[in-house]
């Protein structure tokens, strides 16, 4: 786990850079939303995937096996492809100049593009108020990812009989990824401030993820699938947001 979380990391960062770099502010909460669905969408289908694995070879490792080296695969795709739009090959001078001058970070008044340095990151309170929102909030999406199938088991629900609610919660953050990215972004294009827009959204989220409170007092399937559906339905809304912030707050160059 220690070594899952350490390759792990850079992830989320490195996608909130590429999307700092590409995309101006009325568009980013689209663009976080696109790529932080890809962990609900592979959390929906690893349980069919890993159940299939496992009855089709008798053991567990042929899951972590078959499933593991497809990061790697996308690791080298990455690295082949990705380029920042300051350097890309395939884009036309028109193209490079309408991103560059529409990138959030470059707006009048801007200053140096230098990246700050850590004592002076760390010194501004946005820093301290990222860090803590974080803290308080993704343990709530990785107690689902990591125990769902385990808190199902244990309030009497078999894995077997349900597979067909365990996905349900995973459907409603990928939806929620896109209602976040997407109503911050209209928003912002009815005139509200780029901040004001992204709060909207992050109140709407912290009240959501409160009905995770009342699963305590049942042990219904479908009590308990829809509840934490709309839990991570608000949590995915959210953590659009969360993720798209630093682009927001940071210049591109300090980001990641």
């Amino acid at each position: 786990r220690f070594a899952l979380g350490l390759g792990e990391a850079a992830n989320w960062p490195g996608a909130t850079k590429a999307v700092s770099e590409w995309f101006p502010r009325r568009e980013s909460g689209w663009a976080v939303a696109l790529f932080d669905s890809g962990s609900s969408i592979g959390a929906a289908l690893a349980p069919f995937i890993v159940l299939g694995l496992y009855q089709s070879f008798g053991s567990w490792r042929p899951a972590v096996v078959i499933t593991g080296p497809l990061g790697f695969l996308w690791l080298l795709l990455f690295l082949w492809l990705y380029r920042s739009p300051e350097d890309h090959p395939r884009l036309s001078p028109e193209e490079r100049a309408d991103i560059l001058a529409n990138r959030g970070d470059r707006t009048p008044g801007s200053g140096s593009s230098r990246q700050l340095p850590y004592r002076v990151l760390l010194r501004l309170p946005q820093t301290w108020g990222y860090v803590i929102s974080k803290s308080f909030t993704d343990p709530v999406w990785f107690f689902i990812t990591d125990w769902f199938a385990v808190y199902l088991v244990s309030r009497g629900i078999k894995m077997e009989e349900s597979l067909a609610g365990f996905w349900v919660p995973f459907l409603a953050a990928d939806l929620g990824n896109f209602f976040g990215g997407g109503v911050s972004s209209w928003l912002i294009k009815r005139g509200w401030p780029v901040l004001k827009a992204r709060k909207a959204v992050i109140v709407f989220g912290g009240l959501g993820m409160t009905l995770l409170i009342p699963t305590i007092f049942t042990s219904n399937l479908f009590a308990l699938a829809g509840l934490f559906a709309i839990s991570t339905f608000a949590y995915a809304s959210f953590s659009t947001m969360a993720l798209v912030l630093p682009s927001d707050l940071y210049k591109s160059e300090s980001v990641a």
